[in-house]
């Protein structure tokens, strides 16, 4: 119902394991997560602190109004979410989400099945009145920063041992993304061929709208470190586009 969560500096959420605990903010509603460099908001596991491990949540998903590039303009997410509301994608690029600055988030992206994998940040349709900066993301098992279409400038972001893709993007994503790093860790990867930065225009080509925008990222300032040695994990390319 167009709601706005407002969660203040310094607060910890913990993710709950048994229910794969995600936040979802829906199209037209809003999150207000703006913690202070000395009091970010943490996004952490329900587990304790020796005990916590990838997986153990679901992750946040953002669902906006922003273009997609799939046929009608309008799709939906595949993780078992309410389908009277998880949809995303429209017209209005300027769409606003909300704002996730001084935010962490750690040990999310639980895989519900071979084809199901929540991300750590999930951003679906996500428009670029949308604040998106100082965001660390750390132990996700899938996608730290995923991108389904939208129009979106991001910057200050960390992604630090994640098990797939540090920043994905497809349905035409149309993205800036400055001053980042992604820290890839041996052992941390998984056999569907992890890298630091991957850009799909579209998911299947007999679902995209070829008459809209295809996926273009601008990165500036950004640093890609695999601390493997002599290839001995599951990392492949730095940069891998479609």
């Amino acid at each position: 119902n167009n709601a706005v969560l407002t969660i203040e500096p310094g607060t910890v959420i913990r993710g709950d394991d048994k229910t794969c605990g995600t936040l979802v903010i829906t199209n037209g509603a809003k999150i207000m997560a703006e913690g202070l460099e000395t009091d970010p908001i943490v996004f952490t596991s329900d587990k304790g602190t020796t005990e916590r491990k990838p997986g153990d949540w679901g992750g946040i998903i953002i669902l906006g109004k922003a273009p997609i590039n799939k046929l009608g303009g309008i799709s939906t997410l595949p993780f078992d979410l309410d389908p009277t509301l998880n949809h995303y994608g429209g017209q209005d690029a300027e769409d606003n989400s909300g704002i996730l600055k001084y935010v962490r988030i750690e040990y999310s992206g639980r895989k519900l099945s071979a084809l199901k994998e929540l991300n750590g940040l999930s951003l679906a349709g996500v428009g670029h009145k949308t604040v998106l900066s100082n965001i660390q993301i750390s132990y996700s098992n899938d996608d730290s920063f995923e991108c389904y279409g939208g129009n979106l400038n991001m910057n200050n972001l960390v992604s630090y041992r994640t098990t797939d893709d540090d920043f994905d993007f497809t349905q035409g994503a149309q993205i800036n993304i400055s001053n980042s790093i992604a820290i890839r860790h041996p052992f941390s990867s998984d056999i569907s061929g992890s890298r630091c930065f991957e850009a799909d225009s579209y998911d299947k080509i007999e679902n995209t709208d070829m008459t809209k925008k295809m996926t273009k990222i601008n990165a500036n300032n950004i640093t890609l470190v695999n601390m493997e040695e002599n290839n001995q994990g599951l990392v492949r390319e730095s940069v891998h586009i479609r």
